[in-house]
């Protein structure tokens, strides 16, 4: 008798442990399953933050009167600040109260730096586009050019 009762005793155990397994099979598989599924959440934070391997801030994306972009060195000194800025593939734009800075290394306009106050007048550094005023043709000037412009965009000066 004593073995039958240590029998059933070890098949009621077994019975109890393939039903957990079967639960936390189930369990398992329905979180899997809900963790891969597309949510349309929007993540806020007042800040982002890149940490390297030892926990050193690397990068931080915050806002302070507009979004920053600021990049770190290895001892925590800012290296680079973009706030205000636009970058392309063939152009960086800087901007601010003050006016706008534009690099271009486009195909189309060449090479070139554009200054522009807030009021319109821009000085160009390499190739752009001008009317010429007596013939009202227009022109592209070549990589090594200077232009100022007015701020109806109409040519101040140039060389050459």
């Amino acid at each position: 008798m004593d073995i039958n009762a240590r029998l059933e005793k070890l098949e009621r155990e077994n019975r109890r442990m393939k039903k957990i397994g079967i639960v936390a099979i189930v369990f398992t598989s329905v979180l899997f399953i809900s963790g891969q599924a597309k949510t349309n959440e929007v993540v806020e934070a007042n800040e982002f933050r890149v940490m390297d391997a030892s926990g050193k801030i690397r990068a931080k994306l915050f806002s302070i009167n507009g979004p920053q972009l600021q990049f770190y060195d290895e001892a925590g000194t800012p290296l680079v600040t973009l706030s205000g800025a636009s970058v392309g593939p063939t152009m960086l734009s800087m901007f601010g109260s003050g006016g706008n800075l534009l690099i271009n290394v486009d195909d189309l306009r060449g090479p070139s730096v554009t200054v522009r106050d807030q009021e319109g007048y821009a000085g160009v550094l390499g190739r752009s586009e001008l009317v010429v005023t007596k013939t009202g043709r227009k022109e592209q000037t070549p990589a090594a050019s200077l232009v100022l412009f007015d701020k109806d965009k109409k040519v101040l000066w140039s060389a050459p």
